[in-house]
């Protein structure tokens, strides 16, 4: 897991994304944390197909799990909803961007909000 976040953080994301999909994590921190830093890694590299494919397989995985919280669950889940809002905007619709931004910023419960608020800031440039 720490070895892809470093290639995450060098740009190597066809090494994160081969990293993260090989392994099973048996830790629920780690397997929330490498699901959501390749969701990261398919944005970042744009790949569209699988990063709806994880949408979808991140939200049941979130919904299948007993043993997690009802804030933790949403804190994933709206980092999902607001990362597919993100992805439909077309780059330079700057009223689309402002709106991601109110309503991220009206949710108190996004476990990736700096990523988010980054990615909309480079959209704004």
């Amino acid at each position: 897991f720490n070895l892809a976040r470093l290639y995450y953080y060098k740009k190597d994301y066809d090494k994160v994304i081969s990293l993260l999909q090989t392994v099973e994590y048996d830790d629920i921190v780690y397997n929330l944390s490498a699901k959501s830093l390749l969701l990261a890694t398919y944005y970042e590299n744009d790949e569209i197909e699988p990063l709806y494919s994880l949408f979808e397989s991140f939200r049941a995985f979130l919904n299948r799990r007993k043993d997690l919280t009802e804030s933790k669950k949403r804190n994933y889940l709206n980092t999902i909803k607001f990362t597919k809002r993100l992805v439909k905007i077309i780059p330079g619709d700057l009223i689309a961007l402002e709106k991601l931004k109110m309503d991220i910023d009206e949710t108190k419960d996004i476990s990736d909000l700096k990523w988010l608020k980054q990615k909309i800031a480079e959209l704004e440039k």
